[in-house]
């Protein structure tokens, strides 16, 4: 008599075996997903600065070596920013999916540059 299938001790290694491939992989995939988010975010204000930089090589009479407070969503607005979305108002954190349109740009001239960077965030 010859029994086929697997016996309870077989399975529970499987199930171990499986289990333990799970805790060693789920944390490594999620590193990988806030590192790109991360990546994305760096892009993201890169574009967001070229593009305030752009501004201020188009306003340059306008500026001192005092901040000019620009937003995002002006930037938007102007055209010096490109939108995430199909409507074309709205930039978006790749790291919490929220607006980035209120991110005020600090654009100035300074030893005769224009220099652009981040005031709140």
């Amino acid at each position: 008599m010859k029994k086929s299938g697997f016996t309870l001790v077989e399975v529970i290694a499987v199930i171990t075996l499986i289990a333990a491939l799970v805790l060693l992989v789920v944390p490594k995939l999620a590193d990988m997903d806030t590192k790109s988010k991360e990546k994305m975010y760096n892009a993201k204000v890169t574009e967001i600065l070229a593009g305030a930089y752009k501004y201020g090589t188009d306003n340059i009479d306008n500026l001192t070596n005092e901040c000019l407070d620009v937003t995002v969503g002006t930037l938007l607005k102007l055209g010096y920013v490109k939108s995430d979305d199909n409507s074309g108002f709205y930039v978006t954190n790749p790291k919490n999916n929220e607006s980035m349109n209120n991110l005020v740009i600090c654009v100035k001239y300074e030893n005769g540059k224009v220099v652009t960077n981040v005031s709140n965030w």
